[in-house]
């Protein structure tokens, strides 16, 4: 699948930037919506939101001091993680199903604490009915 977004990475945060385009857009919003419920309900398995630009679709969060191959043997917690996420945001993340490559998981360095990333295909629906909950 092709980007719709460009990842910038600086000391302490990391800038998302979707394309202008009305695919970046909705992908935008999802990504934005699921950053302002994380912050309001203090889900502290997802990087704080730093801040946000409507007009330039940019979401700005923390940067996780994180390692790489963390997530092997982690599985079935990873999957546990999903379902926290739907059971507190009444989403599905939609893009977990990548998690054996671990792409949308990061393992903090220090603590080895999961946190999920990447939201813009978060919606209501389960587009993975068999693989994700």
């Amino acid at each position: 699948m092709k980007s719709n977004a460009t990842i910038t990475y600086e000391d302490d945060k990391v800038i998302k930037q979707f394309n202008k385009t009305k695919l970046g857009r909705e992908r935008f919003n999802n990504e934005l919506r699921v950053y302002l419920r994380a912050d309001h309900s203090k889900l502290d398995y997802i990087p704080k939101l730093i801040g946000w630009d409507i007009v330039n679709q940019r979401v700005i969060i923390e940067k996780i001091d994180r390692i790489r191959g963390g997530r092997k043997g982690r599985e079935v917690e990873i999957a546990d993680l999903g379902k926290k996420f739907y059971e507190d945001t009444k989403l599905y993340h939609n893009d977990l199903v990548k998690v054996k490559r671990g792409s949308n998981v990061l393992v903090q360095r220090h603590t080895r604490k999961l946190y999920l990333i990447d939201f813009e295909l978060s919606t209501p629906v389960n587009i993975h009915k068999s693989t994700e909950t």
